[in-house]
């Protein structure tokens, strides 16, 4: 089976609300093909049939669960099946768990590492070598102003942001002097299903007063970084400020502090 495409291609992940499908409804506007993977088929195939209509986008939606150890693999036979490579990868897929570790299941945490981990790593693994090789192309990897902090409450989730932080930055230092760009956004709190997916309290004072942004804004915010050459995106000065207080604060402040904004009611 052959897909003809004919513009450049961008291959979205986690593409079905939130960043990922904000970032469908960006590169669509400006000329890209588009192949969608999230679990939701029928949220997929809606929102492929939206860009479609919109702006004679052809989209290519691809339903798999990425926390699943085959699933990385499917997607690049799939994509190779239909002799399509991507130029742009947003890998955005990546889920949270607000909660003490010891409370919270130990399958769904290592799940949420193969996801936000392993996945995003294959993904970039698999198609990065055929950018090189052409030089050409890039890959934008959500991460988080989580990537700069401890996390307590949310320690296996910080955690991932700072593999995906570090792991991006390295990459980025790797392809100097080529066309190949590995660039991190970093937001802070966006208003998305990601919150109550992770057991978050968005209720509370402490939440509101973080100003969370939109998904729309911070896509908008991580493409104009990316087309600007940019290696690492703060959509706002909150979340730049966020990221940077890690540097100058000590740990033995820091700590209580985030351990106070994140604190889950219940405990």
């Amino acid at each position: 089976m052959e897909t003809v495409i004919e513009k450049k291609v961008a291959l979205i992940t986690g593409a079905t609300s939130g960043i990922g499908k904000a970032f469908a409804e960006i590169l669509s506007a400006e000329d890209y093909d588009l192949v969608l993977v999230a679990r939701n088929s029928d949220e997929l195939n809606r929102i492929a049939g939206m860009e479609m209509t919109r702006n004679e986008t052809k989209v290519i939606p691809v339903s798999l669960d990425l926390s699943k150890a085959d699933s990385v693999d499917r997607l690049v036979a799939e994509m190779a099946e239909r002799g399509i490579v991507p130029d742009i990868i947003v890998n955005n897929a990546g889920v949270g768990m607000a909660g003490e570790v010891v409370k919270l299941s130990m399958d769904r945490q290592l799940q949420m590492i193969d996801l936000n981990v392993r996945a995003l790593s294959a993904i970039t693994m698999k198609f990065l070598p055929d950018m090189v090789a052409r030089n050409s192309g890039g890959i934008i990897n959500v991460s988080s102003v989580a990537a700069f902090l401890p996390g307590p409450y949310m320690s296996a989730y910080y955690a991932t942001k700072a593999f995906v932080q570090s792991f991006s930055d390295g990459l980025a230092e790797e392809l100097k002097g080529t066309k190949v760009r590995v660039m991190t956004l970093c937001p802070g709190p966006v208003d998305t299903g990601f919150q109550s997916t992770a057991g978050m309290d968005t209720k509370r004072w402490t939440y509101k007063m973080m100003m969370p942004k939109t998904a729309e804004e911070v896509a908008e915010a991580g493409w104009a970084g990316f087309k600007a050459g940019n290696r690492t995106v703060f959509p706002g000065l909150l979340d730049l400020l966020t990221a940077w207080s890690a540097k100058f604060l000590p740990k033995m402040v820091l700590m209580p502090i985030i351990k106070f904004f994140q604190k889950p009611k219940q405990s």
